[in-house]
């Protein structure tokens, strides 16, 4: 059977987003390898349509009948160079129109105009049309993700070591994001789990990697109640499956907005800096909400600031605990 080499190095959210890619690969008869960063190998058990993960230049078939290149950087070109493929595509990246989009300093300019982005497609269509040039059929839309049994049960373990019982409703709580401007107000967070729990009876448990763990347990010391942080305590498989059992995630723009749709799970999803137009939103997702303000501002960069230009943040401010938890409870009732 030929195989097929599909290069997404990084991060955890897109990488997530190239499964409906990888499935279709697969069921046309085709052995799937996925290249990936090491940190995000364990992504490879989890991904329906993924035969072989590789996080290694070294692990490389000898020959590929294609090279699909989901990552359109210079070194995803120069693993392509070195690969003996029959073929490589790849997708396009909309970088351009992403960067004319943007509004310099919170200022719009006469380009954003040409973008000619807008909220009608996302990155899984961008995969997809490249899958499509490959000679391959459409794909469905909506990524999926597995976590291993083993996973379920080690996330199940650490719930109960910290007091939280198998029946306990949960919600997921996510205040980090790796750009300043990207995050909600600590506070706003706070309000939002004690809402959680005082009115919908949920227990609030803060996520994040190890970096994240001052700011969720600030969070949890200011929701005035019952709160728990796991913060550098999970795995990515872990995390997975603790989204996938929770009631409701309330994040930022980051990746376990990802992992917990594909789970199955549900999210409302908090849009500042960035837009949906960039094509990293849950589209059209039945179990998802997004929620940003139209503001004459954004969006202000690509990624996320340090700072908010104009020093007022309100692209995050004026989005409201009471506006998330209705719209969490339109996901959840």
């Amino acid at each position: 059977m030929d195989s097929v080499l599909v290069i997404r190095f990084s991060s955890l959210g897109d990488i997530v987003l190239t499964q409906p890619v990888l499935a279709q690969i697969r069921s046309e008869g085709y052995f799937v390898d996925l290249l990936v960063k090491p940190e995000y190998g364990i992504l490879g058990s989890m991904l329906p349509g993924v035969s072989r993960i590789i996080t290694s230049q070294a692990s490389l078939a000898p020959e590929y009948k294609l090279v699909l290149d989901l990552h359109g950087t210079l070194k995803s070109r120069q693993v392509t160079a070195a690969v003996k493929a029959k073929k490589v595509i790849r997708y396009h990246k909309r970088s351009l129109a992403r960067r004319l989009l943007v509004r310099p300093s919170g200022r719009r300019v006469f380009w954003n105009r040409w973008s000619g982005l807008d909220s009608s497609q996302q990155v899984t269509d961008w995969y997809a049309a490249a899958a499509v040039r490959a000679g391959f059929q459409r794909t469905g839309r909506f990524p999926q993700i597995r976590p291993a049994p083993e996973a379920e049960k080690s996330a199940a373990r650490m719930l109960r070591d910290h007091g939280i019982p198998a029946k306990e409703k949960i919600a997921v709580l996510a205040p980090g994001a790796r750009w300043p401007t990207k995050r909600w107000p600590v506070e706003y967070f706070a309000r939002t789990a004690e809402i959680l729990r005082e009115r919908l009876h949920m227990l609030p448990v803060f996520i994040g990697w190890a970096e994240d763990t001052l700011l969720c347990k600030t969070a949890a010391q200011m929701s005035n109640g019952r709160a728990v942080s796991l913060a550098g305590a999970t795995t990515i498989s872990t995390l997975t499956a603790i989204l996938k059992r929770a009631a409701i995630l309330i994040t930022n723009d980051t990746g376990p907005m990802h992992l917990a749709l594909a789970a199955g799970g549900r999210a409302v999803a908090l849009f500042g800096p960035t837009v949906p137009e960039f094509g990293f939103a849950p589209l059209d997702h039945p179990r998802a909400r997004v929620l940003a303000r139209k503001l004459e501002c954004r969006p202000c960069s690509l990624h996320g600031n340090l700072e908010c230009p104009w020093e007022h943040h309100n692209c995050m401010r004026r989005i409201y605990p009471e506006e998330v938890i209705c719209a969490a409870m339109d996901l959840i009732t």
